[in-house]
């Protein structure tokens, strides 16, 4: 457990620093976007989160992130995928696990609530549409 918190913590300071040079150093809107779909992707894979102090500010500053990309269909994609972020995976017995946030269920709903709104106001029906099949397809 000792060992865990070790790596809580790196991981902590790693997403930290890696929002700090996406908000500094990133000005282009397509290097932004894969920028923080690594961010999304990484922080997917990550498992050593056990505290929920440490995990759900990250989690929600990517969700936030992923609401100011300029590129509708972008907007879309990123808050559709930070979605994910919000499910917790179950650890085996003896492993370190994802953290359970309060209020999963109502986090997941309005991060997708979210994805659709700008789906709605931002474009066209058409590419609402493909921008969801499109989402959809990646999410899965």
């Amino acid at each position: 457990a000792a060992s865990n918190c070790a790596f809580e913590t790196i991981a902590k300071e790693f997403f930290t620093r890696a929002f700090g040079i996406y908000e500094e150093k990133i000005a282009d809107s397509k290097t932004q976007r894969e920028a923080l779909l690594l961010i999304i992707s990484t922080l997917q894979k990550v498992d050593c989160f056990t505290d929920e102090d440490n995990y759900t500010p990250l989690v929600t500053k990517t969700a936030l992130q992923a609401a100011n990309l300029i590129s509708t269909p972008d907007q879309s994609l990123a808050v559709s995928l930070c979605s994910h972020l919000f499910w917790s995976k179950t650890p085996e017995e003896g492993t370190p696990g994802r953290i359970k946030p309060q209020g999963l269920i109502l986090r997941i709903f309005m991060t997708m609530r979210t994805d659709i709104k700008f789906l709605r106001v931002k474009s066209s029906p058409v590419v609402a549409r493909e921008c969801r099949v499109e989402n959809i397809n990646i999410s899965c």
